[in-house]
């Protein structure tokens, strides 16, 4: 699967964006974990429209991917990478355990201080259902 998605990514010289999403799509359903996370790199990087269409079939695969992606995209050394992952877990409505999520309270991004506390409010109203 990868070595197709390098394939059509070469072939897209303009960097197209739906080429990109569409081989998100195709990673996902594959279903196997290194696609799976790959997508989630990928989706990241997409416009918030693409990402919040890519949201829902991100979602099944949650769990597997907050073991090293999503903490991988939190603690990234770019703040657009931080913002569009935080802004990811809340458009799915995730209310996932994630270690560390409290550090992000302390960035020097306001943009990034807001989405924490957002989705450390999707994980409190979960704690009191």
């Amino acid at each position: 699967m990868r070595g197709l998605l390098k394939s059509l990514f070469a072939r897209s010289k303009t960097n197209d964006l739906t080429v990109q999403m569409n081989a998100c799509w195709a990673l996902i359903r594959s279903g196997k974990p290194e696609d799976v996370s790959t997508a989630f790199r990928i989706t990241l990087s997409l416009p918030p429209p693409m990402r919040a269409k890519l949201a829902d079939a991100l979602k099944p695969h949650v769990l597997m991917l907050s073991d090293l992606a999503i903490p991988e995209a939190l603690a990234a050394s770019d703040p657009r990478r931080v913002i569009a992952a935080l802004e990811l877990i809340e458009q799915c409505q995730l209310r996932l355990p994630l270690k560390n999520l409290h550090l992000l309270l302390k960035s020097e991004h306001p943009e990034i201080r807001a989405a924490a506390i957002r989705v450390m409010a999707l994980r409190n109203m979960s704690s009191q259902k």
